[in-house]
């Protein structure tokens, strides 16, 4: 079943999501960059954070990418194969924690571990996640993990008890290098993991403060990338790091903190997380599909039951017998929905920190249901069907969208994040040696691809590199060397001069003056002359 689960995540990932997304070229491409220079694309010493686009990216990914791109390449399998490793490792992980929580069953326990598993193994947010790499997704994983060891900690008192509180405390340490806008969750959750360790008489005051320091020994640079950032102080370059400013408050400008009503912000939040919760879609279709849900649409009143009757069983009829890995998880579950009240914006690559406890709540559910014994026959058959279900859909839309089939809510955006087929276009483009390209499409961030594809030199791209608007906090480039990226005033008749545009617009350019060869859903566009 874990095979099947690795095998699920990682065969072909070069083509599955169809295209590249412009935050994971951004990724790679700042991790190529180091690799060669020191330096990201933006010319900082080995960032503790990106600069990315200006606003800021997770540096976590970007730094696991460098010993694959050393190897293989710069390419999209290199770009997308650490994710899927990290996401088929949290599958062994999961079903490790199934058996931490089940053995002691001995009538039922095989089953809702299997059962379990396949549900995390079929999950359609985990395997689509696990797809493509966005920095913000290596979050669920790590923290995953870290609970693992937690859970090993308070169920096992032996020796190396220490040892894995040490280890858990270190992964969330690392975790958050992977999405800076999860830093209060993870917080709360450490301290809530405190408050049941000390009352339950489970962790002493020395491992609290041995675990405080650890974390902080890990965690520095990220501290003081918060100072200088909340504080708008100057760049601190190290010599063997930096802690850059970047153009904009990412922690304030992703939560409701810069918000001018708090309290009306957090409400929104409340009814916008629930909404997604319910519905299991957040209207971006690289993140979930419609119809199937992120955990499929079934699952949240599934999840309710496991929610409701471990709270009805640890706090109102107060059950002896308590299970650490409810515990746990019910504390991450709660530390994730009250950093769900405070971003900015609810969809499901933010609200990520939540999907793993969410899933592990849902198969509590179906443990409950599984009561009546026909339930462990339709539940297989069931999640089996949705599993179908998801597969014909998640291939047939990209399938679809690599030809150009127009599929609402999938290729109909006017600024698809994925490139789909650009490859080929930029690679002829560059071969024609042109005095000037002019690349003008609907992709967003364009020219994230042209030093992608083309492996562009990080050093000349920052000497040669304009941006549309200096002050700007996105850095959107208007030229780099002979390309420009923004939208042309007129064609030009000289050979000299060439066009990537969309296909669209091949109706509107006299054919009989300029050359125009179709290539995917784009045009190349040449004076005949």
């Amino acid at each position: 079943m874990i095979l099947l689960g690795i095998v699920i995540r990682v065969i072909g990932i070069d083509k599955l999501p169809i295209g590249l997304n412009c935050d994971e070229a951004s990724a790679a491409y700042d991790s190529y960059s180091i690799l060669t220079t020191l330096r990201d694309r933006n010319n900082v010493f080995l960032p503790v954070y990106l600069l990315a686009w200006g606003s800021g990216q997770s540096s976590l990914l970007t730094y696991i990418m460098i010993p694959f791109i050393k190897i293989f390449g710069l390419n999209i399998i290199t770009t997308r194969l650490p994710m899927a490793i990290i996401s088929s490792m949290s599958i062994l992980v999961f079903y490790k924690i199934l058996k931490l929580c089940f053995d002691d069953d001995k009538s039922n326990g095989k089953f809702y571990i299997l059962f379990g598993t396949l549900f995390f193994v079929l999950n359609p947010w985990h395997i689509m996640k696990s797809r493509w790499g966005l920095d913000c997704n290596l979050l669920p994983d790590l923290v995953l993990y870290g609970v693992y060891f937690l859970i090993k900690f308070f169920k096992y008192d032996d020796k190396k008890s220490s040892f894995n509180l040490i280890l858990a405390f270190v992964m969330f340490s690392i975790s958050a290098y992977s999405y800076a806008t999860a830093y209060l969750g993870l917080a709360i959750f450490c301290i809530l993991i405190y408050i049941y360790g000390l009352t339950n008489h489970k962790i002493s005051l020395k491992q609290v403060l041995c675990t405080i320091m650890i974390t902080l020994l890990l965690t520095w640079p990220l501290i003081l990338f918060v100072i200088v950032n909340f504080f708008n102080l100057d760049s601190i370059e190290l010599p063997f790091l930096t802690i850059p400013r970047l153009r904009a408050n990412r922690m304030l400008g992703s939560s409701i903190l810069s918000s001018s009503n708090i309290f009306l912000s957090l409400a929104h939040n409340l009814i916008a997380s629930f909404k997604l919760y319910i519905t299991q879609n957040d209207d971006i279709y690289w993140n979930g599909l419609k119809g199937i849900g992120m955990c499929y649409i079934y699952s949240f009143p599934i999840c309710l039951i496991g929610i409701v009757s471990f709270i009805r069983e640890r706090f109102i009829i107060k059950i002896d017998n308590k299970n650490v890995v409810d515990d746990l998880f019910f504390i991450w579950f709660t530390s994730a929905f009250i950093l769900n009240l405070f971003h900015q914006e609810i969809n499901i690559n933010r609200a990520n920190f939540i999907i793993i406890p969410f899933i592990y709540f849902v198969i509590k559910g179906f443990t409950l249901l599984f009561n009546v014994k026909v339930m462990k026959v339709f539940s297989l058959i069931l999640l089996t069907l949705s599993f179908i279900n998801f597969s014909y859909t998640y291939v047939d839309a990209s399938i679809k969208k690599e030809k150009g089939i127009l599929i609402e809510g999938i290729n109909d955006a006017q600024y698809d994040c994925f490139a789909v087929g650009i490859e080929p276009v930029i690679k002829y483009v560059d071969s024609l040696n042109a005095k000037e390209i002019c690349f003008y499409t609907s992709i967003r961030e364009s020219y994230i691809y042209v030093l992608y594809y083309l492996k562009k030199s990080p050093i000349d791209y920052y000497k040669n590199h304009e941006l549309l608007y200096k002050d700007a906090i996105f850095n959107a480039v208007k030229v780099y060397g002979n390309w420009h990226f923004d939208q042309p005033s007129t064609l030009v008749m000289d050979p000299g001069y060439v066009y990537i545009l969309e296909k669209g617009m091949a109706k509107v350019i006299d054919s009989t003056i300029f050359d125009i060869k179709e290539m995917n859903s784009y045009i190349v566009v040449r004076y005949k002359g």
